[in-house]
């Protein structure tokens, strides 16, 4: 399927709608965090997937956008994390409510999904605990060693209760001598279950893959679309 590229307005920083050449009725959404990493990847991996549309989205400041508060580095000699993510959240439900107004789209949160890598892997998982704006929500390496973050979400209700959540990880990203990076296989399980009651087991996914906190970024990203898609759309994709 071809997809068609057009500019957005966002005060957040810069977002990209990708949308199928033909469109015959609304379409879910898929936000996209980073996505100009992921770029280069998304014409072959949203062109097995049943229709919809996807918004690529890259913030201004990084380090502010998708830190929830702010905290010291993982490492010496970097800058602190900035936490702006709860502005930046509002910004992009602002982005949403604008495309909304605008294009084909199905605005309820169960036909809008919120995908996430590393650091702004961490915002779907925000999302469920602040703006009921996004219902099929994944992190891709999310950076759940965040100090304090697993914590938050889980002291939080689910908006919506309806949603789905799914984590993807390298298998090999807590073998690492940073004590804090140590701590991401055990977080990930810890929200996993959180969300398998929160949300019920056919609700909440997590899946193991080969490699480190880098690997297979393409095989990854098809992995997190497909699976949105799947719960956007009822399909099997």
């Amino acid at each position: 399927m071809k997809y068609l590229k057009y500019p957005l307005p966002f005060a957040g920083g810069n977002a990209t709608l990708w949308q199928p050449e033909e469109i015959t009725a609304p379409l879910p959404t898929i936000y996209l965090q980073d996505g100009s990493f992921f770029e280069s990847f998304l014409p072959g991996a949203l062109a097995p997937l049943p229709p919809l549309l996807l918004v690529q989205v890259q913030p201004k400041n990084r380090s502010a956008a998708y830190t929830p508060w702010p905290a010291p580095p993982v490492f010496k000699g970097e800058a602190p994390f900035e936490g702006g993510m709860p502005a930046f959240l509002h910004a992009l439900e602002g982005l949403k409510t604008y495309i909304d107004s605008k294009y084909p789209t199905m605005p309820a949160a169960q036909s809008t999904g919120l995908i996430g890598v590393s650091l702004s892997g961490l915002l779907p998982f925000f999302a469920l605990a602040q703006s009921g704006s996004f219902g099929v929500c994944c992190g891709i390496s999310a950076s759940l060693w965040y100090p304090g973050f697993v914590e938050y979400v889980m002291a939080h209700k689910v908006v919506p209760q309806t949603a789905n959540a799914m984590f993807l990880l390298g298998d090999t990203e807590g073998k690492t001598k940073n004590p804090t990076l140590q701590k991401v296989n055990a977080c990930h399980e810890a929200l996993f279950e959180y969300y398998k009651t929160a949300l019920g087991e056919e609700n909440a996914a997590f899946t193991l893959t080969p490699g480190g906190h880098a690997a297979d970024s393409a095989g990854r990203l098809n992995m997190a679309l497909t699976w949105a898609a799947q719960k956007l759309t009822g399909s099997g994709c």
